[in-house]
């Protein structure tokens, strides 16, 4: 915070991006489907702002299977990662149902699906981008006011200029 606020631009940017967290599977551990939906243990590495790798965490996750029916194999026509709905379970449940091979890596370059089978109908692949989280520390919150003081301050100008990028979002 300190070097933020001695920093000449915009103090609440920094804090904000300090805060950011991405969390991506590395690994599929197991994998199960039940009435419809896909349960996947995977390992999933949380980065931040500069990509550093700060934890490895043991995930849960649901996909229901009905949203990817009409998924296409056309980059055009393909299945948008935000619009794939997922249900995150507690860390410790263990998936039920029938196991199935999973991959992270697309059986052919370049694959567009986000689900597929593999040729011999064994195996899927699931885009690791289907599980992929990102959020904001809660620890940043209380210090927000604070950083938005100084930027007032220091740098009026960005009052101006700072709603034309906070309120569309980045």
């Amino acid at each position: 915070m300190v070097i933020a606020l001695a920093c000449s631009s915009c103090a609440t940017g920094h804090l904000v991006d300090r805060a950011r967290r991405w969390e991506q599977p590395i690994s599929y551990e197991r994998a199960a489907i039940v009435d419809g939906s896909l349960s996947v243990v995977y390992v999933a590495a949380e980065r931040d702002q500069f990509w550093r790798s700060l934890a490895t965490r043991r995930r849960v996750a649901t996909v229901p299977l009905a949203q990817f029916a009409h998924d296409e194999p056309s980059v055009e026509a393909a299945l948008s990662v935000e619009k794939v709905r997922v249900d995150h379970l507690p860390d410790d449940a263990e998936p039920a149902g029938t196991p199935v091979h999973l991959h992270i890596e697309p059986e052919e370059a370049g694959e567009p699906r986000l689900f597929a089978p593999d040729s011999e109908g064994d195996a899927l692949y699931l885009h690791p981008a289907v599980l992929t989280r990102k959020w904001v520390e809660p620890w940043v919150y209380p210090l927000l006011p604070f950083a938005v003081v100084y930027d007032a301050v220091a740098i009026p100008v960005l009052l101006v200029f700072a709603p034309a990028v906070i309120i569309p979002g980045d």
